[in-house]
């Protein structure tokens, strides 16, 4: 992977120095999309939990899924059909979900509401080989790939209430790191005027991230006082929870020995699997 990535510097750099190279800037608006993983998995779970448990319940919580960003790259040619990019961009996805139910406790009817706001925030720098066919004296097909490193931050806001004590709250978690990964696709470019031309591209973009460690925190009030908590080592955990003979997937944030008790399985780090299929289109500027 080191030499693979040197060996792409090293060519950029000599196409770089070359005398009568093309250099080009690409801007790009993106839709990214990511797979989700353990997160989205087991957010379905949480849905089904609060089904399954429940005298009634309406609403559902919400999976990762696609968002908009942009996207810059610098592309120098090396050879005829040959060229080599460096850039970098950013997205945002979040999807908000929210549930309302009513159960019983030791007799006791309630109600209780909660609502679930994830947000994914990815900056992916990467490195592009280019190759290209020219389908029509205005029209070529690019063929490009290469690895990415991804700088990632994931926050959850979670506010709910309940009639057991009166108590709302608000939950919040976030958490950043840093992955690799890799990303391929295909692209057209429309020559519009000299130098300038439309592009639109499709890509695969993978990576994943897991021990996702962050600030948990909790606020609120209930009748028998205010409700606090915060901690700068809490994880993002996935874990199995079996109730009335019915076993749920779910996900939560716990400290390092993670959620604990006699129906609690299955109990790992979750995993979000940042890979997805992306659109782009934008304008390529030739000079």
């Amino acid at each position: 992977m080191k030499r693979t990535v040197l060996g792409v510097v090293l060519t950029l750099a000599s196409a770089a120095l070359a005398p009568a190279q093309i250099v080009s800037y690409k801007l790009t608006g993106i839709m990214a999309s990511v797979g989700g993983g353990d997160y989205n998995a087991r957010i379905v779970g949480e849905t089904a939990f609060i089904q399954g448990t429940s005298l009634s319940s309406a609403g559902a919580f919400g999976e990762l899924g696609r968002g908009p960003g942009l996207q810059a790259e610098i592309i120098v040619a090396a050879g005829k059909r040959l060229s080599v990019g460096m850039g970098g961009g950013y997205y945002h996805i979040q999807k908000k979900g929210s549930m309302t139910w009513s159960g019983e406790i030791d007799g006791k009817l309630f109600d209780a509401s909660a609502t679930l706001l994830p947000r994914l925030s990815v900056i992916p720098f990467f490195l592009n080989i280019h190759y290209a066919f020219r389908l029509t004296p205005g029209l070529t097909l690019d063929l490009f790939a290469g690895p990415v490193f991804q700088i990632v931050q994931f926050n959850i806001e979670n506010p709910s209430a309940t009639t057991i004590l009166n108590a709302n709250q608000v939950v919040t978690f976030t958490a950043s790191k840093t992955t690799g990964g890799g990303q391929g696709g295909l692209g057209l470019n429309l020559r519009l005027f000299r130098g300038i031309e439309l592009v639109a591209d499709a890509f695969y973009r993978s990576g994943s991230v897991a021990d996702l460690k962050g600030n948990w925190t909790q606020v609120g009030t209930s009748s028998v006082g205010p409700i606090s908590g915060s901690s700068a080592e809490y994880f993002l955990w996935a874990y199995n929870v079996t109730q009335d003979g019915a076993t749920y997937s779910r996900t939560g944030y716990f400290d390092q020995n993670g959620p604990t008790g006699g129906s609690v399985s299955g109990v790992k780090k979750a995993e979000i699997d940042l890979g997805g299929v992306g659109f782009s289109a934008g304008i390529k500027v030739n000079f």
